[in-house]
């Protein structure tokens, strides 16, 4: 289905979708007052949300602080980005394994890992 909306295009299939309205209307089948109120069932659309504790967001904000420093001329004794790519690594595949200790324990390096660029 995502396929064939793709080929007809997004012109197309509004003017698919308004001809379908007014068949119904034209048969009855709805009524002109009902297009005043739309509900739109939104539970199957991704959201982008992720906790404030998901490793990736320490990984990623490592990363900019370290490059906003590199741009502002501050000189960091260490930028972390070897080990801190070995800890995200590790931890993603702990989380992938229920061995949740573990992975805990790899996200708390990456948050010191954040913590120490800042200092």
């Amino acid at each position: 289905m995502t396929n064939w909306k793709k080929r007809i295009g997004e012109e197309r299939l509004e003017e698919l979708l308004k001809e379908i309205l007014s068949t119904a209307v034209r048969l009855g089948f709805i009524k002109t007052s009902e297009f005043k109120i739309v509900n739109v069932d939104t539970t199957v659309q991704e959201k982008n949300v992720r906790f404030p504790t998901d490793s990736r967001l320490y990984d990623k904000l490592r990363e900019k602080l370290v490059k906003e420093a590199t741009c502002n001329g501050i000189e960091l004794r260490q930028s972390y980005e070897r080990v801190a790519k070995k800890a995200l690594h590790k931890q993603s595949s702990h989380a992938h394994a229920n061995q949740m200790k573990k992975a805990r324990k790899q996200t708390k390096k990456l948050k010191e890992h954040l913590e120490h660029s800042i200092n």
